[in-house]
């Protein structure tokens, strides 16, 4: 029920009244009427509001309004194709991050959760977000990897267990710094065959106990049937990744009986297609928010090679003479159309089942990947799970705003337009539930009461 008490008489002047909007959220389309905002809550909706003195008021002419976005996995610290640029200083690092920040709230993201960072850099990037503007951060960590295993081949310097006492303090450590709200678990061995190791169970009894000591929940880095039906003994909260090819029966029973939710990172196959995309790069979109040296980047067809190559280094670590044929193989267009399908094919299986999704882009991804930008790819994988994987624009809807605010057990704050909540809001022109690629057009993003134009937002403060 939509309609709530006005109490506009003890309301300051940082108020805003947005005038004939149709609310649309996760129940579906609600009542048309008016909106009001006093400091970073909603405080009423309902027909005909009275606009307190001294409140802004924006005449939306029956413009549709949805939950901010959120995306449930970025790697903000990581910055989309840096392992081909030269270094940035501190200074400049994070300014990049700051921008980063900004360019996803100029997309509509108005939450994000980071599973793989670092405590140093959550913390500056906490900072930055607290010196605004910035979306949420939530942040799940630390990651956790067997010594050799992935992530730490492909990352040096994360954490890296080799005993229970090891993994006990990163967890404490990270806890005691940043209020995560999880920890990740990798369970990755290889992505063609086994070429990484993979945690003991001593470590991963100990993950399970100091994660329930410290009320933290578990997500497991796992896109495979093995690595699934590993981490299912975990309780994890969550799968970071959605499985790239089809799970066995066993395994999704087990999925679908633990109410665990997955995150679908669909964007991590469709980004390599966007390699020579002229249509996409030259959206002024991602123009006005993705840096010139990372459009740059991105549009250079010898690092598209370079990063083929470094991925089939990865697969076969030991077969050097296989890399060019492997990338060649693995790169070409028809092979990573077929994959994404797959993918698409599962993800759908795994929401007719009943199986919580999850909307994450995996933006920031592995520092060699030049096409996961900070901001259009959030957009890229909510029009991939209506185009690819078939899911309606209300499922989308569902999955990029209340279904993470569950999930991240920040649903008392976040994921309706409901009274209460905080207001991180997206003004759109036309009905998400018509077309859900208008989230990525929005007239005005609202983060925490504060509203401007996309643009507006990119601008330092």
């Amino acid at each position: 029920m939509l309609i709530l008490t006005l109490f506009h008489a003890a309301l300051a002047q940082d108020t805003l009244l947005l005038r004939d909007v149709r609310p649309v959220d996760a129940r579906g389309p609600q009542p048309r009427g008016d909106l009001l905002i006093a400091g970073d809550r909603i405080a009423a909706v309902g027909p005909d509001l009275l606009a307190p003195e001294g409140a802004h008021v924006i005449d939306a002419g029956g413009a549709f309004v949805t939950p901010g976005i959120i995306d449930a996995h970025v790697h903000i610290s990581m910055a989309p194709g840096a392992q081909w640029r030269p270094p940035l200083s501190e200074d400049e690092e994070a300014a990049r991050r700051a921008h980063h920040l900004r360019a996803l709230l100029s997309w509509g993201v108005t939450t994000f959760a980071d599973p793989g960072i670092s405590r140093e850099d959550a913390q500056q990037i906490q900072a930055l977000s607290e010196q605004g503007p910035s979306p949420r951060p939530v942040w799940i960590g630390p990651i956790l990897s067997p010594p050799g295993g992935y992530v730490v081949d492909v990352i040096p310097g994360l954490p890296a267990p080799e005993t229970p006492a090891q993994a006990r303090h990163f967890i404490e450590d990270f806890d005691a710094a940043l209020d995560p709200v999880g920890v990740k678990v990798t369970m990755e061995d290889g992505f063609i065959r086994p070429v990484w190791p993979l945690h003991d169970d001593a470590v991963l009894d100990e993950v399970s106990r100091t994660c329930a000591e410290y009320g933290l929940d578990i997500y497991v880095h796992a896109n495979e049937d093995e690595m699934y039906r590993r981490g299912l003994p975990l309780a994890p909260r969550a799968f970071v990744h959605a499985p790239v090819s089809p799970l066995s029966d066993a395994v999704r029973d087990q999925l679908i009986a633990s109410g665990t939710y997955v995150i679908t990172t669909l964007s991590t196959g469709m980004a390599a297609l966007l390699e020579g995309d002229t249509a996409h790069w030259d959206d002024p979109r991602v123009h006005r928010s993705v840096p010139l040296d990372e459009l740059a980047t991105a549009r250079d067809p010898a690092i598209g090679v370079a990063y083929r190559r470094a991925v089939a280094a990865l697969a076969l670590p030991r077969a050097r003479w296989l890399h060019g044929a492997a990338a060649r193989v693995a790169g070409s267009p028809r092979v990573i159309e077929n994959q994404v399908a797959r993918m698409a094919d599962e993800i759908r299986a795994l929401h007719d089942a009943g199986v919580p999704l999850v909307m994450g882009s995996d933006s920031g991804n592995w520092p060699a990947l030049p096409y996961l930008q900070h901001g259009p790819s959030s957009l890229l994988e909510i029009e991939g799970l209506q185009e690819r994987a078939g899911l309606s624009p209300l499922d989308v809807l569902t999955a990029a705003t209340w279904t993470p605010a569950q999930m991240l057990r920040i649903d008392d704050e976040v994921g309706l337009v409901e009274v209460g909540m905080t207001a991180d809001l997206l003004l759109l022109p036309a009905d998400p539930l018509e077309d859900i690629r208008v989230l990525g057009r929005p007239m005005q993003v609202i983060r925490a009461g504060e509203a401007h134009p996309p643009a507006d937002w990119l601008k330092a403060r």
